[in-house]
């Protein structure tokens, strides 16, 4: 971008901007994950839990902290590739139609 021509991009933006993507998605789920763990228990029918904070309390009290990322590796391992190649073709097409 030495010119000011900002319009220009390198193939290294694209890497950048995947790995950004991977990383933030990586944040997210890690968050976000207990509650999916509490909405999976909800959904299961004839099971004790009712409602979500007492589903929480119950999973911490019976199983631990630790129940609330279980099964997050193979969450991310699905969710990261994805995030990054839904990226790819959304710069492409910003690219193409700012070009």
């Amino acid at each position: 971008m030495e010119n000011g021509d900002e319009s220009v991009k390198e193939a290294s933006d694209f890497v950048g901007m995947r790995l950004a993507a991977a990383t933030l998605k990586t944040c997210a789920t890690t968050i976000a994950y207990p509650h999916e763990v509490v909405r999976t228990r909800l959904h299961e029918e004839g099971t004790k839990y009712r409602s979500f904070f007492r589903t929480l309390s119950l999973l911490v009290q019976e199983e631990g902290c630790g129940s609330l990322y279980r099964g997050l590796t193979t969450h991310l391992v699905r969710q990261i590739p994805n995030t990054v190649i839904m990226m790819a073709p959304y710069e492409l097409v910003v690219y193409l139609l700012n070009g």
